[in-house]
């Protein structure tokens, strides 16, 4: 009994797997259609932090496959590959895409729409502390959003296009 069950949820894993990779690239556009046309565009990111999660996380549950465990911990290592999968293309779809565009910012996999924003600024001392470059976003419903940029010069751009986009965002 057990042995069908985990040969199921391999075999749904797998599925859930080439489906999440496959997904990117609709993401992608459902994202940027929402977001509507480009008005600052923020540096790329790397993408191999992304990449590496997505070519590991098969081989995460292939080992479960091979190693001798309870079959309630290897339906654990299926689910946390496929958690983390889902994590990584989350990121990925918008990698090359951040930024500020007519409707919102689109950053780390998603679209923070503007009418959902009720105020912007550059973020806390305990970020700055550390080197990180960070926006805050107060997103109504989800609290504080905060945004990590790469340098001051592009969290401060990305700043300016939001204040030019929606002035009453301002404090």
């Amino acid at each position: 009994m057990d042995a069908t069950i985990t040969k199921a949820v391999y075999a749904a894993s797998a599925v859930l797997y080439v489906l999440l990779v496959l997904t990117i690239f609709l993401r992608k556009k459902l994202i940027l259609k929402r977001a509507g046309k480009c008005i600052f565009s923020a540096r790329p990111r790397p993408a191999k932090f992304s990449a590496a999660i997505i070519a590991c996380a098969p081989f995460i549950m292939l080992f479960s496959v091979f190693v001798d465990l309870r079959f309630y911990f290897k339906w654990m290592l299926c689910a946390v590959a496929l958690l983390a999968t889902e994590i990584a293309v989350r990121e990925a779809s918008t990698l090359r895409s951040s930024g500020v565009y007519e409707k919102g910012v689109v950053t780390e996999g998603e679209v923070i729409l503007f009418t959902a924003i009720c105020g912007a600024k550059k973020g806390s001392e305990t970020g700055e502390i550390r080197g990180e470059c960070i926006v805050e976003l107060d997103v109504r419903g989800k609290g504080m959003r905060r945004i990590s940029y790469a340098d001051e010069g592009e969290r401060d751009a990305v700043l300016q296009a939001i204040f030019d986009v929606r002035p009453q965002l301002q404090h």
